[in-house]
């Protein structure tokens, strides 16, 4: 048993970790005075890395980076798109948000993983 197998997920340094990385997002639309954006891109970005710290082990797997670019690609079209004020979204009602942003970030991770699978099972794909 490895020390990734024993490694858990969600430490106080990794949340750390994932605040540091958000948080350039939360300021630069803070700057720009757009605060509802600002906490919806803190927010999708530190789901976002949370999805990552908890399948960094598949990071040597070639669709890996691909679905990450994609997915925060999504995550930059609907920060910018939709409208985040606080008569949008009140404070309290983007935990929920969040969460199931952690959760479909997750799944989408998760997808790709059992796809790739299937096809290099049936030999159409390399590793």
């Amino acid at each position: 048993m490895g020390q990734e197998d024993t490694e858990q997920y969600f430490t106080a340094k990794r949340g750390f970790i994932a605040l540091v990385v958000a948080s350039p997002l939360y300021v630069t639309y803070a700057f720009l005075g757009d605060w509802g954006r600002a906490r919806a891109a803190g927010i999708a970005g530190a789901m976002l890395v949370g999805a990552i710290m908890v399948t960094w082990s598949l990071r040597k797997r070639r669709w890996y980076l691909p679905v990450l670019i994609l997915l925060g690609a999504a995550h930059a079209f609907l920060v910018a798109y939709f409208p985040w004020n606080d008569a949008s979204f009140p404070g309290g009602t983007l935990i929920p948000v969040g969460l199931a942003d952690f959760l479909v970030c997750l799944g989408s991770i998760k997808l790709a993983d059992r796809l790739a699978k299937r096809l290099t099972s049936d030999g159409r794909a390399g590793p």
